[in-house]
């Protein structure tokens, strides 16, 4: 069994993206783990953990992106996005998997991607055609929701095997 690289949009519309370090084949991927409570929609931990915890003897590196501030972010969205972004980080150091805070600044100019969400998703699907980053269609003329935080956590994931 090969060495994986951990990718993480820790987003509450993020993933989680496995790939093989010797490959570059996607082994898993899996949305971001999320429950709904009193303070709206949060990362649920347990299901965090446990989604790190299926591949940690053979993850070798994590990277997540980390969260930049962007004008017209109010500071509950600044804290909501610093909390997942924290939780992302800190559950697969738990496991000893040496994890990388990388802003999108640096990984998708150097990959050129932008801050448009389509092209992340059309890099995944030439990168692993056989993996699925839109929702089902349900209607006639539709491309299906783009699951745009698992395409970019997958790419975050070739990213950390590639520069890290």
């Amino acid at each position: 069994m090969n060495a994986l690289s951990l990718g993480i949009d820790p987003g509450h519309e993020g993933g989680l993206a496995w790939t093989d370090l010797t490959t570059g084949e996607l082994v898993d991927l899996q949305p971001m783990p999320t429950t709904k409570g009193r303070a709206g929609t949060q990362i649920d931990d347990v299901r965090l953990v446990i989604l790190v915890s299926l591949y940690a003897s053979r993850t070798k590196v994590a990277v997540v992106e980390d969260n930049e501030t962007r004008p017209g972010l109010d500071a509950g969205a600044i804290h909501k996005g610093g909390k997942a972004c924290g939780k992302a980080e800190i559950i697969p150091m738990a496991f000893y998997i040496p994890t990388y805070k990388v802003p999108p600044s640096v990984w998708k100019v150097a990959l050129g991607l932008s801050s448009d969400k389509e092209k992340s998703v059309l890099m995944a699907e030439r990168l692993w055609p056989t993996w699925s980053f839109r929702a089902p269609v349900r209607r006639k003329g539709s491309t299906g929701k783009l699951w745009d935080g698992l395409a970019e956590a997958a790419i975050l994931s070739k990213w950390g095997a590639r520069y890290l």
